[in-house]
């Protein structure tokens, strides 16, 4: 599969570039269509960081087309419980 894979982000933030990869996914989602595996990926990252408004627009993106992935709702769970709603 090409494009970015979830554990991309993890990896930069180990080396200290949380913003670098970020900014790459970013980019990415810009160049072609978001992918479950990009938002997925973006809203694990913005968890990491404590930007959880952002985290809760990425899973609200893809249960917006998937609404029954249980890993995605837990984290919607956990941003929206996070963010105080």
């Amino acid at each position: 599969m090409h494009g970015c894979s979830p554990a991309l982000p993890r990896g930069r933030s180990r080396e200290g570039d949380s913003a670098g990869a970020k900014r790459e996914f970013l980019e990415s989602s810009q160049k072609k269509p978001a992918s479950f595996r990009q938002g997925w990926a973006l809203a694990q990252q913005s968890q990491a960081e404590g930007d959880y408004q952002s985290a809760l627009r990425y899973t609200n993106e893809i249960l917006a087309i998937d609404s029954d992935l249980p890993v995605i709702r837990l984290l919607s769970a956990v941003s929206l419980n996070e963010h105080g709603q």
